[in-house]
């Protein structure tokens, strides 16, 4: 088996700036343009949200360009042994990668930076790694990019009095970033939102609840506080999680609204805790942006779920 090592050459210079390039695009450093569409079935992955939208776009240059984009955001290095990457690879690296190995560092060459090394015993072999590893690779890029969204949702803060508020009415709360604003209040359930574009977090709760069909629940609550919103079956996964440490059915897919001509993406929960039936939703109206990093913002939001029991 391949491993999977979690280290790489050099030392990150804190001094340096922070990382260039948008956070949509890969750039791959390799010897092999062919490497590039072994990889990109991996790397631009398609989400519906409702529409199309392509995660990642996956850009190949020669090692003549490593020097250009070395500060880039996302970066993916390919090589083996006799290939240009040496150059940028300590003699231990190489030594513990001759089988083979997935390097992974951020902030390796600059702030806010993502570097994957993918080394081949030799050139043959990088076909096998890229295959038993794209899943992989795709996940780290993503995992980081959501960590670089939180450390920027909570650059400044987050609404203390407001998460405060929401403990001592509720029992429950989340960590809501600044410029959310109240949406919905009533005895069991409330909502926050934030604007340009739409992002929507909620939670309904139920002493005593039972834990039931969650399409049907949501579809109840979003007709009365949310204007008739339902949830597109068709585009919508059902299926059980951990999160925070509890079971929980997690619902993700797509919300429309007939009436208004509107829809979007949508992430949900429902679990028990401590004989409370929680149901915390989030969900993003955005026609003009791309969706998934106001996605990832809301899906931040709802880990920072807390409760006084």
């Amino acid at each position: 088996m391949i491993p999977l090592l979690v280290s790489i050459i050099g030392c990150e210079n804190k001094s340096l700036p922070h990382a260039a390039g948008k956070r949509d695009e890969v750039i791959l450093i390799s010897d092999n343009e062919n490497i590039g569409d072994l990889l990109s079935k991996y790397i631009e992955k398609e989400e519906f949200l409702p529409s199309r939208e392509k995660i990642y776009t996956l850009i190949n240059y020669d090692y003549s360009k490593m020097q250009a984009y070395r500060l880039w955001r996302n970066l993916i290095l390919i090589g083996y042994p006799g290939s240009p990457i040496d150059t940028f690879l300590s003699d231990r690296v190489k030594e513990e990668a001759k089988k083979g190995a997935v390097f992974h560092e951020k902030d390796l060459f600059v702030l806010g930076q993502t570097v994957i090394v993918i080394y081949g015993k030799h050139r043959d072999s990088l076909k096998q790694i890229i295959d038993e590893y794209g899943d992989t690779i795709y996940q780290i890029l993503r995992s980081d990019e959501k960590e670089r969204i939180k450390n920027l949702l909570y650059i400044d803060g987050y609404e203390k009095k407001k998460t405060e508020e929401m403990l001592k009415l509720y029992g429950a709360s989340f960590d809501l970033p600044l410029g959310y604003k109240i949406s919905v209040r009533e005895r069991n359930i409330f909502s926050y939102i934030r604007h340009y574009p739409d992002r929507l977090i909620t939670l309904y709760y139920e002493i005593n609840g039972e834990m039931r069909e969650p399409i049907k629940l949501r579809d109840s609550l979003w007709t009365i506080y949310f204007e008739g919103d339902s949830v597109l079956q068709s585009h919508t996964k059902i299926d059980t999680v951990d999160f925070l440490n509890m079971k929980a059915i997690r619902i993700k897919g797509v919300w429309q609204n007939y009436s208004k001509v509107m829809g979007g993406p949508f992430v949900s929960y429902m679990f028990k805790k401590n004989g409370v039936l929680y149901f915390i939703d989030a969900h993003l109206f955005s026609p003009q942006f791309k969706k998934w990093p106001y996605l990832d913002e809301l899906e931040i939001i709802l880990e920072t779920f807390k409760t006084e029991r």
